[in-house]
């Protein structure tokens, strides 16, 4: 092993002893106290509590870039902003050329009153493990003005939990988005909304849900080049929206000749409108591996796929483990489960961790209620007869345990239905 320097060591030491702790309140008393009384690499750590009224809202970390944090996590730390419209607030505003390494970690921001609950301009920040919900306003908003000094570097989204916003879930403009391990769901315009975004945008292992208006809008990619990979877009509008127009008139040095965005590995189900949308003049983007099924106007606009497609797109019901519930995961019988998928890959951000036949057997047409009667009976002779599907678990049908479904399984509904012989246990 190579020695280390004995400088480098002592240099290190001195840059541990430089990074100071300051708690709120036990240090100073409002979290903003705290942010003042830090330099850069400082972490604000923040008590568990509920955090109100001046000096713990409208948050600016004065150019520092530091890490304010919550001590216990988001559950157990908020910031109420209590805002309105003649009296708004948000929880953190970064404006004064803030880089990544500015970290906001672990809180549950509500009751915001602006463009964002979190917003930045002209900065960025990383933004982790936080809750930000029932907010009069954008959950996440960052501005980059046209060829600013952060239009290159990605804002940073990780690890949140984003719902019941006004406007969109995640607001991005002119700047790259690095956004990965998110829910973002029940907002009242779209998910994630990311326009004039810059080269290798990430958006991965997301939840996408019941968004009023689209899932995920990445819009005039400038450079090209966004990666959408294991994400699942569920009663949006639109699961995934991607357009861009090239070249644009005074900026075509900014726009490629084609966007070579990459879509893989995700689930458009059950979109009220279409499951994915490209818009390009020309055409460019790679969809591979993708399930999109179910959705009211078509499941792939503008985006080549046709049954056997040799990318391994699909659409088949993907087979979520209770959609009504908002369980997304998967059950083992589904064609996006690695078992099954025709890429050998997980679609999706969940995997296969729900077992679908619960107590007994039966339950053969998927009712809520557990309830076995003729309507899966019905279900199970529309199956073996005329190679209807099962829905939505095939293990409720394997009455008799053999692996598959035959004429078996259908005596043994028929014994129970009309003769009262017992259930077979779930195996």
């Amino acid at each position: 092993m190579k020695a280390v320097p004995i400088i480098t060591l002592v240099l290190c030491a001195l840059c541990s002893a430089q990074a100071a702790v300051i708690n709120v309140p036990a240090d100073q008393p409002t979290i903003q106290a705290g942010i003042d009384a830090a330099i850069a690499g400082d972490t604000v750590l923040v008590a568990a509590g509920s955090y109100i009224g001046v000096g713990n809202r409208d948050l600016e970390f004065r150019g520092r870039n530091i890490v304010v944090m919550s001590a216990s996590g988001a559950t157990a730390t908020t910031i109420n902003c209590q805002g309105s419209a003649s009296e708004p607030h948000t929880a953190f505003w970064l404006h004064e050329a803030e880089d990544t390494s500015s970290v906001i970690d672990g809180f549950t921001v509500t009751g915001a009153y602006a463009k964002g609950a979190i917003m930045c301009s002209t900065s960025v920040a990383t933004v982790k493990n936080c809750v930000l919900q029932a907010n009069n306003s954008n959950g996440i908003y960052c501005f980059e003005p046209w060829g600013g000094p952060y239009s290159a570097i990605p804002m940073r989204v990780t690890g949140c939990d984003i719902s019941q916003s006004t406007g969109n879930g995640i607001w991005i403009n002119n700047r790259p988005a690095d956004i990965r391990r998110c829910r973002v769901y029940a907002n009242d315009t779209s998910g994630i909304y990311c326009y004039a975004t810059g080269q290798n945008s990430v958006f991965s292992q997301l939840l996408l849900a019941d968004n009023k208006n689209i899932g995920i809008l990445i819009g005039e990619n400038l450079w090209g080049g966004a990666k959408v990979e294991n994400v699942t877009m569920v009663g949006n509008r639109v699961g995934l929206y991607v357009f861009s127009d090239f070249p644009k008139t005074g900026n075509s040095s900014k726009r490629p000749a084609s966007d070579s965005t990459v879509i893989r590995n995700s689930i458009a189900a059950f979109n009220r409108s279409y499951g994915f949308l490209t818009w390009f003049t020309p055409p460019g983007t790679i969809g591979a591996c993708n399930d999109s099924y179910g959705n009211d106007s078509a499941n792939y606009m503008n985006m080549p796929f046709q049954a056997g497609d040799t990318l391994g797109n699909l659409s088949i019901d993907p087979l979520f483990c209770d959609r009504l519930a908002g369980d997304y995961h998967l059950s083992k019988e589904s064609s996006c489960a690695p078992a099954n998928s025709s890429c050998h890959v997980l679609m999706g951000v969940y995997d296969v961790t729900c077992v679908c036949c619960k107590l007994t057997t039966g339950n053969v047409d998927g009712d809520p209620a557990d309830q076995v009667d003729i309507s899966d009976l019905q279900a199970l002779i529309d199956n073996l007869f005329f190679s209807l599907p099962i829905t939505p678990c095939a293990a409720e049908a394997d009455l008799d345990g053999s692996g598959s479904l035959d004429i078996s399984d259908l005596q043994a509904l028929i014994d129970h239905l009309f003769f009262g012989t017992p259930l077979p246990l779930c195996r």
